[in-house]
């Protein structure tokens, strides 16, 4: 999965993809937060 897919597929923008997990039949897809989106515009 690329950060790519997660704006395309689902929307998320802002985001890096980490990694992705698989746990009882569920999907968990692990993100971390682009920290230059974060800062103050000032």
């Amino acid at each position: 999965m690329s950060t790519s897919l997660l704006y395309h597929a689902f929307g998320i923008v802002g985001y890096f993809y980490q990694s992705t997990c698989f746990i009882a039949g569920v999907i968990v897809v692990a993100i971390q937060a682009d920290h230059w989106r974060l800062r103050c515009p000032v």
